[in-house]
Parts: C-alpha cells; structure tokens; sequence
C-alpha cells in the first residue's frame, strides 16, 4: 500500500504537470510583452519602422518542441520542469534548447512560441513551423516578425538583439519590401534558422508550402522536408529575374545567423557568433556538450 508521503509526491507531481501544461499550451497572454518603442533596447532600424502602433509583441520566436504526436506531453512538461524548477541539468538539451530561447525572448521583449501541438501527425514535425507561423501571424496582428529556429539551434550571444544583428542588414530603401532574410550553406538554403515577415508575400510562401506538404516528388523532399519545399517555391522566382517577389528575399551571411559546428571560415561558430545550429550533426547532444566544455569561459557572460 502506498504511503502517505508517496501519495503527497504523485499529488504534488500531478499538480505541477496540469498547472505547467495550462501555462504552455494554452495561448500566451502578450500584454507582459507590451514595450514601446523608446524603451528597446539598441533599436537602430529606420525612424519609420520603430514599433506599430498596436499593442503586442513585435517579433517572435517559433520553435517546433513536439518530435511527433506521442512526445507532445513530455515535450511540455520538460519545458515546464527546466523553466520553473532552475535547469535540471545541461543533459536535457531538448529542455536546454527551450530554455535557452526564452530566456532570449524575454530578455529583448520578444514572445517565445514553442510549438507543442501537431496539426498533421502524417508529416515530420518541421512541418508545424509552417502551420504555426500562419496561425500566429492571424492571431497576433502585431507581430512583424517571426524567426524560425529549430531545436538543434541555440543563442550563444545574449548581447545582440535581432534588430541588430539581422533586420539591420536591409538595405534602408528596401525595409519595406523584404519579407524572408535568411542564408545559404554548400547545400542551398537553410531554414533552421530564417525570418519571415507579416505581408502577403510570406502568407503566399507559407501557404504555398503547406499546399504542397504531401507533394513527394519535390526534390529533396524525404531530406529536407520544410526546407526542400520552400527552395523549391524560391527556385521557381529566383529562375525569373522579372519576378518582382524575388525582392522579398534577402539572403544574409550565414554566421550572422546560423553558424555551424564546423565548416569554413564563413560558416564555423566562433565565440561571439548570435546562434550556433548543429544541422546534419549526428550526435547533437554530445556535440552541444564539447562546445559548452570548449568555451566554458567566455560562454559564461554570452549565454541567455
């Protein structure tokens, strides 16, 4: 027969997972997020585009946290176990990589939206990044801006906010006209991490995409899934140069935004970089570790 103290834990233990489940998979109350445009922090974008005048977040985080149908609640209650109970340890990279943006979030005023939810659980996950982007951007008028990040991507630079380090590198005369910033490696574009702006241009994108989320044949598909299909709807503008859409795109250096565990010059995370993004890394958890053990030192002060 169970004990006393027992029935205490499992009551205290069921307590916390229903309340942490309420707080995370319910729809965020952005009023906390409220902040103008004075009080940003290192806001250096053109007079004009400082804040819309809405209430709301500007700018959001997306990040898919549910591998498949079956791991949602898990998904959610880690999330729930590192941010209230002070980071369980480091060996939870699915919860260190959470926590790890929202602390980001939170720091520059931004909203984190993890996604825990699956809309189709007969597509890979990486699919819930388009879903979840359309949804946000018609329940959140407000937000401008949304970056895409995967799980296997971390903010190693607390210190450089996205207005800076990114939406800064539009050409002044074309702020108005981009609407998706994002890089190249030596495969092609990368969509581990990218942003994509409210405009009809990106809810044509999004919906495209999601139009042809069953569409096999596209090259690359069964690999890349998300990501093969949005180069294949940008291949087809990018063909033709009188294709006005091409002036949404901006492609930007990829360590400005999603350096890797190894590579060149061009691409290889060195300290001080905004993100480091372990993509095609087969043991990403040990990988998250030797950089955290490499650069422990200089890590301490730039880690969210």
């Amino acid at each position: 027969m169970a004990s006393s103290r027992t029935i205490i834990l499992i009551t205290i233990s069921t307590l916390m997972l229903y309340f942490g489940l309420l707080l995370f998979m319910t729809p965020v109350s952005h009023q906390a997020n409220l902040v103008n445009a004075e009080s940003r922090p290192h806001h250096q974008l053109p007079p004009q585009q400082l804040y819309k005048a809405q209430q709301g977040p500007r700018i959001g985080i997306i990040t898919v946290a549910t591998p498949d149908k079956k791991q949602a609640l898990r998904s959610a209650l880690h999330y729930f176990i590192y941010t209230f109970c002070g980071g369980v340890t480091r060996i939870l990279s699915h919860c260190f990589s959470l926590h790890n943006k929202k602390r980001y979030a939170d720091s520059w005023h931004y909203v984190f939206l993890p996604v825990f939810t699956v809309h189709d659980d007969t597509l890979p996950p990486e699919f819930e990044k388009i879903a979840s982007a359309m949804q946000y951007f018609k329940q959140l008028p407000s937000l401008e801006w949304l970056w895409l990040l995967d799980m296997d991507a971390y903010i190693m630079n607390k210190w450089l906010s996205i207005e800076d380090q990114i939406l800064s590198r539009i050409p002044p005369l074309k702020y108005d006209t981009v609407s998706l910033i994002l890089n190249r490696d030596a495969s092609g574009i990368n969509t581990g991490s990218c942003l994509i702006r409210n405009t009809p241009f990106s809810a044509w994108l999004l919906q495209t995409m999601w139009d042809l989320r069953y569409n096999s044949s596209v090259e690359n598909y069964h690999v890349w899934h998300e990501q093969a299909l949005m180069a294949h709807v940008l291949k087809s503008i990018e063909s033709n140069r009188s294709d006005p859409r091409g002036d949404a795109i901006l492609y930007v250096p990829q360590r400005a935004m999603n350096s890797y565990m190894v590579g060149d010059n061009e691409s290889k995370y060195q300290v001080g970089d905004f993100l480091i993004h372990f993509a095609g890394v087969g043991h990403k958890l040990r990988a998250l570790d030797d950089v955290l053990d490499t650069y422990k030192e200089p890590l301490k002060d730039l880690l969210p």
